[in-house]
């Protein structure tokens, strides 16, 4: 089994902000050279989240609104 790890350091502006990482997930992936398997996304920090979504306007703006009410 091979594994490859990396790390993407993003700084937001707070507020519910919403950044999309597929590129960087991507990138990491393509340098790793792994042609199958698994990929695994965490995040540390008491206020960060991961979740998967269609990142559009509009989904993005109904997640935005959620998380303000």
């Amino acid at each position: 089994m091979t594994l490859h790890a990396g790390l993407l350091r993003l700084r937001t502006e707070g507020d519910g902000q919403i950044v999309d990482i597929t590129e960087g997930v991507r990138s990491i992936v393509r340098t790793s050279e792994v042609e199958r398997g698994v990929v695994t996304v965490f995040a540390t920090g008491s206020t960060v989240a991961i979740t998967t979504m269609e990142h559009e306007p509009g989904g993005v703006a109904d997640l935005q609104a959620s998380s303000s009410a």
